[in-house]
């Protein structure tokens, strides 16, 4: 049997839309998995701020140039939180 049943996995792969604030204070609706916005929500809750998650997803230098703001900082959440639970749940 495996770590997750099925009603955890499809908890966790459920669409949340939520309202981010942009450098310019702008806002932009973007939707992810209940997952990587729980992962989000952890790394807010051990210091990290979401002025900094945004200002790197808006950094330039992603491969390819022209990757969407979103798909960015879905990559920004899920790199820095493995970064941060390999450190802290050793």
């Amino acid at each position: 049997m495996g770590l997750w049943n099925d009603e955890q996995v499809e908890a966790w792969l459920t669409p949340e839309t939520r309202m981010v604030a942009l450098p310019d204070g702008s806002l932009r609706q973007v939707t992810y998995s209940f997952m990587i916005w729980d992962g989000y929500d952890d790394l807010l809750e051990a210091g990290f701020t979401h002025e900094l998650l945004v200002e790197y997803a808006e950094k330039p230098g992603w491969d390819p140039p022209d990757l969407p703001f979103e798909d960015r900082f879905q990559a920004i959440i899920s790199d820095t939180f493995n970064r941060w639970r390999r450190q802290t749940w050793r």
